[in-house]
């Protein structure tokens, strides 16, 4: 029975995120993110939970940081650096192309990532409960692939803008159209 209600448990941890990030896939008319492509975020996330588990002990272990300050603070911080250094690799191999496949890169990255330190908490936590799983599921499971999505799609309008912008020209081509004069004297 343990294993059934332990089983159920992680699976309250995980089904959430994965059904959204299911639902993202079925709803893009591109379907330019290969499946393939999904798997491989989803256990780069994995693999950038363990990193932030190991640098977040390390700093524990190192700079005597106190644990709740850690959690607080600075564990925070490292994993969503992480997270995003991931979605920045990308846009810097040019791997999205639309605002919809950074939404599913990041959230595949964040899925990952919470499946992962929802495996973790399953494993160290000591009778847990169905709420706490709950929470886990439906909350931070969720959000961890929601931030990166946003950070995604940030990142990626912002990018794409600096793209599409017309490239700057020099002073000998711009001397007759004020305009252009006007944009480099408010640099």
């Amino acid at each position: 029975m343990a294993l059934f209600t332990g089983g159920f448990h992680l699976l309250l941890g995980l089904l959430p995120v994965f059904t959204f990030l299911i639902a993202l896939i079925v709803l893009d008319s591109y379907k330019l993110v290969r499946p393939r492509s999904v798997a491989l975020l989803i256990a780069v996330g994995g693999f950038t939970a363990v990193a932030s588990l190991l640098i977040n002990s390390r700093l524990v272990e190192v700079v005597e940081i106190d644990p709740v300050t850690l959690t607080r603070y600075a564990a925070p911080v490292i994993e969503e650096l992480l997270k995003s250094a991931v979605i920045v690799a990308l846009m810097v191999r040019r791997r999205i192309g639309f605002l919809v496949d950074a939404a599913i890169s990041g959230f595949a990255v964040g899925a990952g990532f919470a499946a992962l330190e929802n495996i973790h908490y399953f494993t160290v936590l000591e009778n847990p409960n169905v709420a706490l799983w709950v929470v886990r599921g439906f909350g931070t499971a969720l959000m961890h692939g929601s931030v990166t999505a946003t950070m995604a799609i940030v990142a990626g309008a912002t990018i794409g803008e600096k793209r599409s912008a017309p490239p700057e020209t020099d002073a000998a081509s711009s001397a007759g159209n004020p305009m252009s004069l006007r944009k480099k004297a408010f640099k």
